[in-house]
């Protein structure tokens, strides 16, 4: 496939402004996760942050996860999100590669409630993939560091992919998918959570189809993630130990402190009012090449 796609756009037209200079991005969100790390593990809470995404908090609407966890459970609402995500996807025996892996929560939920038979784990950061070496590396976990835009896998190499909560912050989201495409095998599933904005929605899932992946699920979780957000995000924002007070050793440090307030999606803040006014939306889609 060329650059233009049959929708008539051009990779660049759907490449957010503040990512055209690709590279500077990804050193500043490598940058961002460095710091969040370093925060992390000096916290009482270290060893257990394992996830990094907003979590998802039953709200009446149709739940489509087959486990359930107890009622008081570490990390409660960040295992949902990964166990709605799954559904009645069947992972046993499975090829499972997670791209953007973070702190390795997916995959460490994975190996708790399905089957697969390998998972493995993809990070741009390296403090990222150090925490999870130190945690998790082990068969049938493995974790590398690479790029979403450029996976260093073979073609038709995994039957299940998956994303979770990180392709937002990919300089070029039609490298990714084609990538998506490549490594998976026929028949494979790419299992896909994400915000995304309203506007520009048509146009990724049209590319996402155009590269010859069919669209088999397609939900709203919106109101589930808000919810989440309501609940937790203060929660995690402590464990962070990030507080109004804190005084930044230099300008970067106070950039990644702003960026922090803004990701985590606060009651209050830009993103959250963002998504409570429709403008983003949380999804889960399910693929199959």
């Amino acid at each position: 496939m060329n650059n233009k796609s049959q929708t008539g756009l051009k990779e660049q037209d759907i490449t957010f402004p503040d990512k055209k200079d690709s590279e500077k991005f990804k050193t500043r969100v490598k940058r961002f996760y460095e710091f969040l790390n370093q925060k992390l593990n000096t916290s009482i809470y270290g060893e257990y942050a394992i996830f990094m995404n907003w979590g998802y908090e039953p709200d009446g609407n149709l739940n489509y996860a087959k486990v359930d966890l107890p009622e008081y459970f570490l990390n409660k609402r960040s295992t949902r999100l990964i166990l709605e995500l799954v559904g009645d996807c069947d992972l046993k025996g499975a090829k499972v590669l997670d791209v953007g892996c973070g702190r390795g929560g997916t995959l460490y939920t994975l190996s708790q409630f399905y089957q697969a038979k390998t998972l493995t784990g993809i990070d741009i950061t390296d403090a990222n993939i150090k925490f999870c070496r130190q945690n998790f590396d082990g068969e049938p976990i493995e974790f590398h560091k690479g790029d979403a835009e450029n996976l260093p896998f073979a073609d038709n190499e995994f039957d299940i992919l998956t994303n979770v909560e990180s392709s937002h912050v990919y300089p070029n989201l039609f490298k990714f998918y084609r990538e998506v495409y490549r490594v998976l095998k026929p028949g494979g599933y790419f299992l896909y959570t994400d915000i995304f904005p309203n506007q520009e929605l048509p146009n990724f899932l049209s590319y996402l189809q155009e590269v010859g992946l069919s669209l088999e699920l397609d939900r709203d979780i919106t109101s589930n993630v808000i919810l989440s957000r309501e609940l937790d995000a203060e929660n995690q924002m402590g464990a962070l130990a990030i507080s109004e007070e804190e005084t930044a050793e230099n300008q970067e440090q106070e950039e990644d402190i702003q960026a922090h307030k803004h990701v985590m999606a606060l009651p209050g803040s830009d993103l959250y009012e963002r998504l409570k006014l429709q403008e983003y939306g949380y999804r889960i889609y399910r693929f199959k090449k």
